[in-house]
């Protein structure tokens, strides 16, 4: 049977990654087909050196942080050598769970530890299966998923808990759930009580496809909000968009993000954080529907705040920003999909 070739780039500073990861995988598969970097300037070296040996298939051992980053460098690599004529493409990809955020894994339903190797070293290329998905694009990078307002105010406060303890006995914990739900109640909700976060916003649409809202079954309906459109202007605690369902934890932040192909869950929120936190479990699972929730359907949107706002992109605090543009990419990288297997 045709087996396939691959290869695994492991982030070496991921929570779950290390030496003993190493040693576990060459027993398994070819020392020469494992990358190991501990700096993203040895990761980019490593990736332009997978590209160019053009594996079919690499792994990525880290967290959602390092999976943007193999995917946006692997992008940057493929255009690269096609622009010297090259017939290159950019090769699928895996994930392995060794990140504090899995979410790219959680949503591919990725067996934990070293086990997808070990499954795609056993396979045929035509027994595995991938799903081609969309990405997200703001300054030409590339991410899945991102946030103004009240998330990107709790992941600037996980940042920060993570410094603070950083070498200490509790750095484990605050890297982890833990540190989040703290982070969560312990420093963001108070600031919101003393100093508030709700401020106004302003959502264009950018697109020559009109906008779809999502009404209160869950189907996408039509509107007539055409390129240039307003789509919401008023007060928020919170604007988010993303091309996948789960973000870090297994948190179902864009429950509706994988209902049509080349389209974005955008999320205007403006509860107040009472609210929020009677239906914190609903919100996080995806279900929570209340008033003043709302869910679009989009492909490129402006949002504009009357303040510089906290934001974060795939997990990774980026500090504050009043305006950001954002469309799906036309880069779609092909994932490899344990659901239904």
């Amino acid at each position: 049977m045709n087996k396939p070739s691959f290869a695994v780039l492991l982030n070496m500073n991921a929570r779950h990654a290390g030496p003993a990861i190493v040693e576990q995988l060459r027993r398994i598969m070819p020392a020469d087909d494992i990358y190991a970097s501990d700096t993203e300037e040895a990761a980019d070296q490593a990736l332009a050196e997978i590209v160019a040996r053009q594996y079919p298939l690499v792994f990525c051992g880290g967290g959602d942080g390092t999976a943007m980053h193999l995917m946006n460098r692997v992008a940057q690599c493929v255009r690269a050598q096609n622009e010297t004529g090259a017939a290159c493409r950019a090769p699928a990809f895996g994930f392995l769970k060794l990140g504090a955020g899995n979410g790219w894994a959680a949503q591919m339903n990725t067996p934990g530890g070293i086990t997808p190797v070990e499954k795609v070293r056993d396979a045929a290329w035509s027994d595995l299966h991938f799903a081609r998905c969309n990405l997200l694009e703001v300054d030409g990078r590339l991410f899945d998923r991102g946030g103004m307002g009240l998330d990107g105010l709790t992941i600037n406060s996980f940042v920060a808990l993570n410094r603070r303890f950083a070498g200490g006995p509790l750095a484990g914990f605050f890297r982890g759930l833990g540190g989040y739900w703290a982070a969560l109640f312990f420093k963001t909700l108070p600031h919101i009580l003393s100093k508030g976060l709700r401020t106004k916003v302003r959502v264009t649409n950018l697109s020559a496809a009109p906008l779809l809202r999502v009404d209160e079954t869950g189907e996408a309906v039509a509107t007539p909000i055409g390129q240039g459109g307003l789509i919401y202007e008023g007060s928020a605690i919170w604007v988010g968009f993303g091309t996948v369902r789960m973000g870090g934890y297994g948190f179902v932040m864009y429950p509706f993000a994988l209902t049509r192909h080349g389209w974005m869950n955008l999320r205007i929120a403006d509860f107040a954080i009472p609210t929020a936190l009677w239906n914190v479990r609903a919100i996080y699972q995806g279900r929570y529907r209340g008033e003043r929730f709302w869910d679009y359907l989009a492909r490129e949107v402006l949002i504009e705040f009357d303040r510089e706002m906290p934001f974060h992109l795939n997990g990774d605090a980026k500090g504050f920003r009043r305006e950001f543009r954002v469309k799906v990419s036309e880069f779609e990288p092909e994932i490899l999909d344990f659901r239904n297997r």
